[in-house]
């Protein structure tokens, strides 16, 4: 027989070295990033431009960076320059250009009347700086003072501007047969269209680079239609005024260069890194040690080394492509937005560039992207030890062991502007799977059930009356399925073939989530829970002593159906008895701020994830200590009892007090004179402890009632007298 001795002796270490007064510890971060710009300047400092956390700079070879300070914290990136004088220019997504004419030491804005978030791209000269953005070509005289529209760009979308040995090559797009190939040899005074247009084409992405030792100049652009996409590899000897198509096996490709001896290297989004040594006629795979698929940037010093920036970090190769390894330290640049663990014990999170797996209890990390396209991931959900991941685009998951699975039949009813964010299983293993398609202006969201593990989908349910991205839960007990629509919140107990509206009282509903005991929880708003125990047929507010300075932003449930909250300020509330009491178990984990997701391991350990990579955990035991020295001492009866109500007679209020040695369902139903139910005073689950509950006669006729409890083998019954 087989043992997994691995996370017993995990605990077991960390019980010894962990200090006692801190509920949770960090194990590890996943350090890693979306690198989209790489640039080296003339003393050999190395730039590396991010999607999501600002600029980096190495000055020892990638061995360590530092995060720069370029007056904004955690930006994006959108390209990465050094001038001709030595200057670093970054542009970002919402303050324009910024320069730095000391290494990165100080910054400036140089937009002018340039909007900010409308800079895509940046060229420079000895005279004069170029801009792309989507209204066209800008130039700029003055260091970018001041800036002057090109009218041969107007109506261009310009994306990619290379300024190659004072050949400017530019390139935008606008529609569907809009050629937008220019290039220029006297700074941008005149331009030459080159025509490398394919009938019913629009180019979408390009990059440039140039042969010194030749003189040849390389362009790669992949392009769409109605029919599909395609990619194209040109080479020329002119300085772009004809070009030779040449074969990079319909690679999409990212970014070129040439080294100092001529060989060709190519950045790709789905095969890594390849390199030609005949100038594109032939290529060969030059990715050994990238273990991610998508390169996007790719750069060299003057010492010869080449850098790849990855969704995963920053690669170095010192042997022509031969070999790579990962530069990353510092690093620490990836921004989370999914995290989870499955059966086996394994880690997944991701960022919306990658996702990364750890299988030793979090200690190190390593992305596992099996094929899927980087950028635009958006969640992760574990369901039967599978990984859903949602795309922009479409529905994927993978085990990781077996491989991954795409599903058109979901991408079918998606064109854009959409978001799979909901999963749920049933007890027959059938997943659900909830779509919303938004066309700018409303949302349509459709239910899907698959009964063969995601292999076939179908759709279930479609609907525009219950807005963006509704509530959903599925039952893992019962298999009843939860939704939101038109305002209602509504169940169906036959697999969605027919709806029925709940007992929900709570108006609006922004969340749902349901157990393996069969409670369903609503959120009105962030800041209310509600608890069924009957199907939605009746609710009770479960807030109780909860106090939040923020709202709630998530609600789990570990193996044992213990309930936590997290909340916008990244605080952990706690219940053991499924709301009737809660605690904060934010304990150390205050001071680390952030944190936006739990997950729990078959190990009994809990995890705690910050949006900034840094992973935390604790233990079912610690977590047991914690809980039994913080929440209020409860005395425990040792019997089961129903006092006499008090004052009875009485008028119109009463209050009966009962004791619940074990923790189970309790009911205390009031009976007329004539033995007819009227009420039910309670009706719920019920932790061990004493209780009052009071009952409110004025609705009720003077005379005799009598009052019953029943909680497992104990019953008993009582009298009470209504005087009015």
């Amino acid at each position: 027989m087989k043992i997994k001795l691995l996370p017993f002796l995990i605990l077991i270490l960390s019980m010894c070295i962990y200090p006692q007064n801190q509920l949770w510890h960090k194990i590890s971060t996943v350090d890693a990033g979306n690198s989209v710009s790489i640039a080296v300047d003339s003393l050999g400092y190395i730039y590396n431009g991010t999607s999501d956390r600002g600029l980096f700079q190495s000055t020892d070879n990638g061995l360590s960076w530092q995060k720069l300070n370029i007056g904004f914290s955690d930006i994006t990136i959108r390209k990465v320059r050094v001038t001709q004088d030595g200057s670093i220019m970054a542009v970002t997504t919402k303050y324009g250009i910024m320069i730095s004419s000391d290494n990165g030491r100080t910054w400036s804005q140089i937009n002018g009347q340039l909007s900010p978030i409308d800079i895509i791209t940046i060229s420079s000269s000895s005279d004069f700086l170029l801009a792309g953005t989507p209204n066209g070509l800008f130039k700029s005289s003055d260091g970018g003072k001041n800036w002057l529209s090109d009218n041969a760009f107007a109506g261009l979308k310009v994306i990619e501007i290379e300024n190659i040995k004072g050949t400017i090559f530019c390139y935008g797009i606008a529609g569907i047969q809009k050629k937008a190939f220019f290039t220029s040899s006297d700074g941008g005074k005149t331009w030459t269209e080159i025509d490398l247009s394919h009938e019913g084409f629009s180019y979408q992405t390009a990059a440039f680079a140039f042969d010194k030792a030749t003189g040849r100049v390389f362009c790669a652009a992949s392009f769409s239609s109605y029919n599909g996409t395609g990619r194209v590899t040109y080479s020329s000897n002119d300085n772009g005024r004809t070009w030779v198509s040449i074969d990079s096996k319909g690679k999409l490709i990212n970014s070129l260069f040439t080294d100092s001896s001529g060989l060709l290297f190519a950045a790709c989004s789905h095969d890594g890194i390849i390199k030609s040594t005949d100038w594109g006629l032939s290529w060969q795979n030059a990715s050994a040690g990238i273990s991610n698929p998508y390169v996007g940037s790719i750069t060299y010093d003057k010492k010869g080394n080449i850098y790849a920036g990855t969704t995963s970090g920053v690669m170095v190769s010192q042997d022509n492509g031969l070999s790579w390894k990962e530069v990353s330290k510092g690093l620490n640049i990836s921004s989370l937005n999914g995290f989870v663990a499955d059966d086996n014990g394994n880690l997944y999170a991701s960022s919306t560039a990658s996702i990364y797996r750890s299988k030793d209890d979090g200690l190190n990390w390593a992305p596992v992207m099996n094929g899927i396209e980087p950028g635009n991931l958006s969640m992760l959900r574990e369901v039967n030890n599978n990984i859903f991941i949602s795309h922009t685009t479409y529905l994927t998951t993978s085990s990781f062991t077996s491989g991954q699975k795409f599903y058109p039949d979901l991408n079918s009813w998606g064109k854009s502007n959409n978001v799979v964010d909901q999963t749920g299983v049933d007890p027959r293993g059938r997943i659900y799977s909830l779509y919303t398609y938004f066309d700018g202006i409303f949302a349509t969201n459709y239910l899907y059930v698959s009964s063969n593990g995601g292999d076939i989908w179908s759709p279930l349910l479609s609907t525009d009356k219950g807005g963006w991205n509704p509530p959903f839960a599925v039952d893992p007990y019962k298999g009843i399925i939860y939704l939101r629509s038109a305002g209602n919140l509504c169940k169906s107990s036959d697999y969605g073939k027919t709806w029925s509206n709940t007992n929900y009282a709570g108006g609006n509903c922004i969340k749902l989530k349901s157990n393996t005991k069969g409670h369903l929880f609503a959120m009105p708003d962030s800041f209310n829970i509600f608890r069924s125990e009957d199907e939605g047929n009746t609710w009770k507010d479960i807030r109780n002593n909860i106090t939040l300075t923020a709202g709630i932003s998530e609600i789990y449930f570990d193996n044992n159906n213990r309930v936590f909250l997290l909340t916008g300020n990244g605080r952990v509330i706690y219940s053991k008895n499924s709301g009737d009491s809660w605690i904060e178990i934010t304990n150390n984990l205050l001071d680390q701020g952030g944190i936006f997701a739990i997950a729990f391991s078959p190990y009994s350990v809990v995890y705690a994830a910050s949006i900034s990579g840094e992973i935390y955990r604790t233990t079912e035991e610690a977590l047991k200590e914690f809980v039994s020295v913080e929440e209020p001492k409860i005395d425990i009866p040792e019997n089961y009892s129903l006092s006499q109500n008090y004052p009875n007679p009485f008028n119109p209020n009463t209050t009966i007090s009962y004791a619940i040695p074990h923790a189970g369902n309790v009911s205390i139903s009031l009976f007329d004179a004539l033995g007819n139910k009227v009420m039910d005073l309670v009706n719920e689950y019920k932790s061990e402890g004493i209780y009052k509950v009071n009952f409110d006669g004025k609705n009720f006729a003077s005379g005799v009632y009598f009052y019953r409890i029943h909680s497992g083998n104990y019953i008993e019954t009582k009298k009470l007298m209504l005087i009015k």
